[in-house]
């Protein structure tokens, strides 16, 4: 059996570049803007997309991303 210790091998290409969230702690309305944006970018602005990716309703990222600066 494995050792059950998480290892940074097993984290995301971002956590070993230092590009993630920097590995500080972040309140969840900041990291919830972060992964809003980053879906948009991949959406390239498609926000129908983005809803679906992110399971909620077209109204709701309406609401949440006019908080979000540049969205």
């Amino acid at each position: 059996m494995e050792d059950s210790v998480l290892s940074s091998k097993l984290l995301p290409f971002e956590f070993h570049n230092g590009s993630y969230y920097d590995l500080v702690a972040l309140d969840l309305d900041s990291v919830e803007k972060h992964h809003i944006r980053r879906i948009l970018k991949y959406t390239k602005g498609n926000k129908s997309e983005a809803a679906r990716i992110l399971g909620i309703g077209l109204a709701t990222l309406y609401r949440k991303s006019k908080s979000i600066p540049y969205c």
